[in-house]
């Protein structure tokens, strides 16, 4: 039987949890409910796991990652250069993250500017201003109202800041979850447990990234990926764990290992959603790891090296999947809708559905920056 590692109380149906080793929220599929009870697992690293998918929250919906549920949550946080706040829904629209409200004094009249998300909110919005002038027409200014979809002429930015305190407890759980996942001895990380319950503060994670890749990489493909490795000469037991294969940490699990000598390997690739085979290249000494700095300053251009790429990976599939968007809406509009009755497809349906594709791809490639010719 299953004990928790943390009371040892035997799990059973009725107390045992569902743990995600990798986060559910970065797009883990790794999990176990032979690790903890629900009652642990409710007090463990509730607040460190918020603040690590915090952290990933922009790349987990840039690169479309679904939760269990299905859902890719709204990422906040965007800017855009006047101060304006954006959000991106699920992961990759742009929306106001609140209405935009302005008053203008016009000779003897006040303007009111009104930007809203919707008519509910515009609704709302208007109402409010009904209430300090009582003249004021709601339902004339809801039919004035102008509505559409604008395209954003300007970036979004986001401000990131990956690690620290609480993020790497929340990393250290991950590997310490990942060990005794696969039988590790629980008495060679028990002394982390405080740590894991916010009652300690080690030393234990590190930014860890290599000039040389540890494992070799395939086109296209982006990977959370997790080594454990223990060695009974060396007396230690370290993890390196790596989030969409950008951000890299080394854990360090134990400096009085005396088990044998162990190496367990996880890759998932988030795109492909399958679980791959990676062989690591990793040997770290209690020396190399005491040295790592706990900051990530010094891997910034690596970092950045990474980054660059999986976010052309993953503009290329945004591009892709709106390319087939595309055609299937033209389908749909032209063949079903408009001709559905039609037994034979003429040369002007063609026309008609080739114009369409241009016109769309022109405006989704370039916007409202096209002029006519």
């Amino acid at each position: 039987m299953s004990k928790c590692y943390n009371c040892d109380t035997t799990l059973t149906e009725s107390n045992r949890s569902v743990e995600h080793i990798i986060l559910n929220a970065v797009g883990g599929r790794l999990k176990s409910s032979d690790l903890l009870c629900v009652g642990c697992n409710s007090k463990m690293g509730n607040s460190a796991d918020a603040e690590l998918a915090k952290q990933f929250q922009f790349l987990s919906g840039h690169l479309q990652v679904k939760r269990d549920n299905g859902a890719i949550p709204t990422t906040k946080g965007g800017k855009l250069a006047d101060g304006t706040e954006i959000n991106l829904l699920s992961g990759i629209t742009p929306s106001l993250a609140k209405p935009k409200f302005s008053v203008e004094q016009e000779g003897d009249k006040l303007v009111y500017n009104v930007v809203a998300r919707s008519d509910k909110e515009m609704k709302t919005i208007l109402e409010g201003i009904a209430k300090k002038h009582t003249q004021f027409d709601v339902n004339h200014a809801m039919s004035k109202a102008r509505k559409g979809v604008e395209r954003l002429k300007e970036p979004v930015s986001f401000s990131q800041v990956f690690g620290g305190k609480l993020a790497f407890r929340s990393i250290a759980k991950t590997a310490v979850n990942f060990y005794l996942y696969n039988k590790g001895d629980k008495e060679n990380i028990r002394h982390l447990l405080p740590y894991l319950f916010e009652k300690d503060d080690l030393d234990v994670v590190k930014h860890f990234h290599s000039k040389k890749s540890l494992y070799k990489k395939e086109a296209g493909e982006i990977i959370h990926l997790l080594h454990i490795v223990g060695n009974k000469h060396d007396k230690v037991l370290y993890c390196y764990v790596e989030f969409f294969s950008t951000h890299s940490y080394l854990i360090m699990l134990s400096e009085k290992y005396n088990g044998k000598n162990i190496r367990y390997t996880y890759a998932y690739n988030i795109i492909s959603k399958s679980v791959v085979e990676k062989k690591v290249n990793l040997k770290i000494s209690r020396d190399t790891f005491n040295k790592l700095s706990s900051g990530m300053q010094d891997y910034f251009l690596l970092v950045k090296e990474k980054t660059d790429r999986i976010m052309k990976i993953a503009n290329k599939i945004h591009t892709n999947r709106e390319i087939d968007n595309i055609t299937s809406r033209a389908i749909k509009d032209i063949f079903e809708i408009k001709y559905g009755h039609e037994e034979l497809i003429t040369q002007q349906m063609i026309d008609e559905f080739t114009e369409r594709i241009a016109n769309d791809m022109v405006e989704f490639m370039y916007g409202n920056d096209v002029k006519d010719i």
